[in-house]
């Protein structure tokens, strides 16, 4: 669960902070695995989370359990088409940082 406190300065600015303790889990993503085209699978061979299913990341993510992010530091989210949930790197300038474009695990 996600603590946030709201908090105002001198009645001019309002902010929502969340909790140190309470922040997700960040797990980088080195390598991907894919089935015909969609990822299927996420990695890190240095990380003992790895590997992860497609299905537990966006439960993670979902969740806010853990947060998942590609070197460069680009955050990894959900997205749904046609009734189906994916994975995809946020909207960058950088192809190489690509889910798509990472080395297979």
């Amino acid at each position: 669960m996600v603590r946030r406190a709201h908090a105002c300065f001198a009645a001019i600015a309002c902010a929502t902070f969340i909790s140190p303790v309470a922040l997700a889990d960040e797990r980088l993503i080195t390598q991907t695995g894919k089935l015909d085209g969609d990822i299927m699978w996420v990695c890190n061979p240095d990380a003992d989370w790895s590997p992860r299913s497609r299905a537990d990341v966006i439960e993670d993510i979902r969740s806010g359990a853990h947060r998942y992010f590609v070197p460069g530091r680009v955050g990894v989210g959900v997205v749904t088409r046609e009734g189906e949930d994916y994975i995809r790197t946020d909207i960058d300038r950088i192809e190489l940082n690509n889910l798509d474009n990472l080395p297979d695990c």
